[in-house]
């Protein structure tokens, strides 16, 4: 019996990654790009990376940092994928969904992806986060719920948290 090949699912079900910049409002322990933190991507650089994925016929252009959600021009990025065309996706620690207006106006602009980091329940994620936003993060995972969006849930896994994973899986 031969091998049955499948074509590439077409471009509109491809995702274009862009990176802007490496500013994060969290401090993570494990942080492997803490030396460039002060770096940000020059806005117009995004803007030529959107409109380079609209030609190129991707669906979907997903935004990741650093953090992106802290970045000014996040709606108008935002504004110009929609306006292209082109769905919306973010990578995150999510903490601006803790505010649900965020949620809206960012769905608004077609946000159908996020891809959240939470490191364990309570004290162990602020403890790897080196921030108090476990309130903030648990209220954004709820906030995003069934709100029919592609929801991932990311935990990079260390020494401090291995023992602790458990009530994470259990909570989500």
């Amino acid at each position: 019996m031969g091998v049955i090949e499948r074509p590439l699912p077409p471009m509109r079900r491809r995702k274009a990654l862009i990176k802007v910049g490496y500013g994060c409002n969290e401090n993570c322990t494990f942080c492997h790009t803490a030396d460039v933190r002060h770096i940000d991507g020059a806005s117009d650089e995004v803007v030529r990376k959107i409109h380079r994925a609209q030609e190129l016929g991707v669906g979907m252009v997903v935004l990741s940092g650093g953090e992106p959600t802290i970045r000014p021009e996040l709606v108008d990025w935002a504004s110009r994928i929609a306006h292209l065309g082109m769905d919306l996706g973010l990578v995150t620690n999510g903490l601006v969904f803790a505010y649900p207006e965020w949620i809206e106006k960012l769905v608004a602009r077609r946000l159908r992806y996020v891809y959240m980091s939470l490191h364990g329940v309570g004290r162990v994620h602020n403890r790897l986060v080196r921030s108090e936003s476990w309130d903030n993060a648990l209220a954004a995972v709820r906030n995003l719920s069934g709100r029919g969006l592609d929801l991932t849930i990311n935990c990079v896994v260390t020494q401090q948290n291995v023992e602790h994973l458990i009530p994470l899986v259990d909570l989500l």
